[in-house]
């Protein structure tokens, strides 16, 4: 990080911008760890954000399991009541 950082003060400061040119950036040692370093962070960044990604994913599929699991008890809820409701009848009209 703190080698990406040095680069990009050294690159508002530079007077020509040398650094887009690639053929030169292969001879400057300065470049090559510039761009080694950004090429870390950069797979870093994309790494943390898949993650990030997966368990957004899990926590959406685990609320989405619990929410059919409660509408799943409650239909059996509903169902055992209308069941003790029809029983209720029976038992006292007979």
């Amino acid at each position: 990080m703190y080698t990406a950082l040095k680069e990009t003060e050294q690159r508002a400061t530079d007077v020509l911008p040398l650094w887009k040119l690639p053929a030169l950036n292969v001879f400057s040692a300065r470049q090559r760890k510039a761009a080694a370093a950004v090429a870390l962070i950069r797979d870093t960044t994309e790494r943390l954000i898949a993650q990030c990604r997966e368990m957004v994913d899990d926590e959406e599929q685990a609320r989405r399991r619990q929410s059919w699991l409660v509408r799943r008890a409650a239909g059996h809820a509903s169902y055992r009541f209308g069941l003790a409701a029809v029983a209720d009848r029976r038992g006292c009209c007979g």
